[in-house]
């Protein structure tokens, strides 16, 4: 039978951030905005040459998901994480929790390891060595099976909104931190932070292109395609540090967190698009349906050039 735990603690302070560089702790008790906890860590050194990457609500559009708490007694809150690993072999992972929240845990994927390690507030773990005399959270250490590892727990689905919490990982003697997406004791309902799709297909004119989103839900990765449907002919388009002068760019459609904005623009044959987000610019060319060089549509060379004939 599967063994539950409730953790009812109080708080010192609530709504509040802690963050941890590698080789350095540091605990910042300042609030921080809902809508910027990243959902992602981008890869993070580890051991000699390994890396780690942890994703919060890993394969799922929305964050955290609903689900019946472990318990029996309602719907929860469901807080999921994943650790991708390469080139090192882990030993053990790291989660917080506002000490304000009921946490609820479970086993962790491997069922024969039991549920993760709860060090209480101002604590510090015995293995990560952090948490001690910080009062505002929780540790939750898992042991880590596998170079892809999944663990979670619960809260309530009310009194909870989401800020950021700190994960970490190590493997041997080096350790990785950092802070993403979880709950805080905010009392905000979850509703108001629903994320974006991680992926998006967009169709302008004949054309589509595809954004994969990252940090603060800015573009990680732009493909653009022949069709209206983000299936043929799949380029991916290289983005480069956004153009000195632009004074302002607006929202696109669909995503008022990262500043960024669609321009089409012809004078020739060839129409470019160009995409920025956040500080960073995207451009592609077509003619004729076709992707080709984007050179063609900025220098104007080639079927790009004016008065050339379609």
């Amino acid at each position: 039978m599967q063994k539950i735990r409730l953790l009812i603690l109080p708080a010192l302070v609530v709504a509040s951030v802690m963050l941890f560089a590698a080789g350095e702790v540091r605990a910042q008790f300042t609030v921080t905005p809902a809508l910027s906890a990243p959902r992602t860590c981008a890869p993070l050194p580890l051991g000699k040459t390994g890396t780690v990457t942890i994703n919060a609500g890993p394969g799922a559009t929305q964050f955290p998901t609903q689900a019946p708490c472990p318990d029996g007694n309602g719907t929860c809150l469901q807080w999921e994480y994943e650790w991708d690993y390469f080139g090192v072999n882990p030993s053990h992972t790291l989660l917080t929790a506002p000490s304000a929240l009921e946490i609820i845990t479970i086993p962790d994927p491997d069922t024969t390891s039991g549920s993760p390690i709860v060090n209480g507030p101002g604590v510090a773990d015995s293995t990560f060595k952090i948490g001690g005399k910080i009062f505002d959270v929780r540790t939750l250490r898992y042991n880590a099976h596998g170079v892809n590892f999944r663990a979670s727990y619960f809260t309530r689905s009310t009194g909870v909104g989401i800020g950021n919490i700190t994960a970490g990982a190590d493997a041997g003697s080096t350790t990785a931190f950092c802070a993403i997406a979880g709950p805080t004791a905010t009392g905000e309902s979850t509703q108001l932070f629903t994320p974006l799709a991680a992926a998006e297909c967009k169709v302008s004119g004949d054309a589509s292109f595809s954004i994969l989103r990252g940090k603060d839900s800015c573009i990680q990765q732009l493909t653009a395609f022949t069709d209206t449907a983000c299936t043929v002919g799949g380029t991916l388009i290289t983005g480069e540090a956004l153009a000195q002068g632009i004074l302002f760019t607006g929202p696109l459609a669909g995503n008022d967190l990262c500043p960024e904005t669609l321009t089409v623009s012809t004078g020739s044959p060839c129409k470019l698009y160009q995409t920025t987000s956040g500080g960073t610019t995207y451009k592609w060319c077509y003619h004729l349906g076709s992707l080709i060089a984007t050179t063609a549509c900025t220098q104007h060379t080639g079927v790009c050039a004016e008065g050339a004939i379609d």
